[in-house]
């Protein structure tokens, strides 16, 4: 197929077409219930859209195959009468939509009005595959959410639809919160994914449109230098077990022999971050010192109140997150290409700085008990809860600062959180522009 050909017809309009096929989508999840036909047929004619608009963007037909097959169980479940069966089928296919429409999106060469609504159709991709998991969280543990009420399966996933959007754009109306220790932690991760996806796919829009044409992104250049690529494996496997700390967490803390798993948990990021921060000796004698004071201070001692090996770990794993935010963050901006250790060294400085908020808050929380109010017994979720909820600015309102000093650092966290974004977006836009 021709240039001129491609940006004619219907494939001048992928991106057109996949959002109206999505707001159809929306239009369906919110009739009435007894429209039951006509919200059958608007739900054949979105996923259909939804599968033919994915197959243009991507031009591919492995890409049609596997949307098609993550489409059918989503729309089986999406009419399904039976409320176990109706849950979740929709987060895979929303999550591979995604992912594929970003692609293109960062891919394109030039910024056009397709572009823009191809960002906004993976930002709305996004909004859906969350709030298809705060369904299945819903309906596995009653009152996981409050300010939902009993609105009945039919009603459950357009609220959930709203709480998550609500969530994405860092909103926090407060009307809907998450109880639930899981569903704070998925909250948690979609607040995050809100701040940066803008970050990254303005900073590609912004550097394209400036120059009229820009390189095809790429993730990992070919000239990228074998200790960069080391790197970049070593900041990916942070990342992972970071984001992996998040989601176990109010999983292993709900039983108190579950207390060991949660230990080793942290003791695996201790153990991952200082594989990742550097390979020199002297700092990662530094940050296994750090480290192990941690561990001592918040396990090997435990106690009904704060003791001062406690505290001395606290702070320890305070100055531990900050090593390693200085050194994986420094060398992120080393570099002089977007790849995927740049993202993925932001999103990891950001997880760790949140993290490292907690462990303040958790600090404060074990020398004077009532610092922060929250609406049940104070936890390591519900203090990582917290900090999330402060750094991205969201903000729900089912936790609140005391006390000065918590509402102070709670200040700072939020301050931090506003210019990191602005921070990781002005880098980007350096680098593209210096990588022509």
């Amino acid at each position: 197929m021709s240039k001129s050909a491609e940006e004619s017809g219907i494939y001048r309009f992928r991106f057109l077409l996949l959002l109206v096929a999505l707001l159809l989508l929306v239009l369906a999840m919110a009739l009435e219930p007894e429209l039951q036909m006509w919200k059958f047929l608007t739900s054949v004619l979105a996923a259909a859209g939804t599968i033919a608009g994915l197959a243009i963007v991507h031009r591919s037909r492995w890409v049609l195959w596997v949307a098609v097959l993550l489409a059918v169980p989503a729309l089986v479940g999406f009419l399904s009468v039976g409320e176990r069966v109706g849950a979740g089928p929709h987060a895979p296919f929303f999550v591979f939509a995604a992912v594929i429409v970003t692609r293109a999106v960062l891919r394109a060469p030039v910024v056009t009005k397709d572009t823009i609504l191809g960002s906004l159709c993976a930002y709305l991709m996004m909004g859906m595959a969350f709030a298809s998991i705060y369904e299945v969280i819903a309906l596995a543990t009653p009152g996981a959410f409050a300010g939902i009420g009993d609105v009945g399966h039919a009603r459950l996933f357009p609220k959930l639809v709203y709480f998550s959007i609500a969530t994405l754009t860092t909103l926090g109306y407060g009307d809907v919160t998450p109880v639930a220790s899981s569903a704070q932690s998925v909250a948690i991760l979609e607040s995050v994914v809100g701040i940066l996806f803008p970050a990254v796919v303005v900073a590609r829009l912004v550097a394209v449109y400036t120059r009229g044409s820009g390189k095809v992104f790429a993730l990992v250049a070919h000239d990228t230098a074998p200790e960069t690529v080391r790197q970049t494996r070593r900041v990916l496997s942070f990342t992972i077990v970071l984001i992996l700390l998040i989601l176990v967490a109010p999983w292993l803390e709900r039983e108190p022999e579950a207390r060991v798993l949660l230990s080793i948990a942290f003791m695996m990021v201790l153990a991952v971050g200082v594989y990742a921060v550097t390979q020199r000796l002297r700092i990662m004698l530094v940050v296994m010192l750090l480290g192990t004071l941690s561990i001592i201070g918040r396990f090997v001692v435990p106690a009904a109140e704060a003791s001062a090996v406690e505290i001395v770990g606290l702070v320890a794993e305070v100055l531990f997150f900050g090593v390693v935010v200085s050194r994986i963050g420094g060398w992120g901006l080393r570099q002089q290409t977007v790849t995927l250790g740049v993202l993925l060294s932001a999103l990891c400085v950001f997880l760790l700085i949140g993290i490292g908020f907690a462990t303040i808050y958790t600090m404060l929380e074990r020398v004077t008990p009532g610092s922060l109010r929250i609406p049940s017994e104070f936890t390591t979720s519900s203090a990582l809860y917290f900090s999330f909820a402060t750094l991205t600015t969201t903000g729900f309102g089912d936790m609140t600062p005391l006390r000065s000093i918590p509402s102070a650092i709670a200040m700072t966290e939020s301050v931090v959180g506003v210019f990191f974004p602005a921070v990781v977006l002005a880098r980007l836009v350096a680098l593209y522009d210096a990588g022509d």
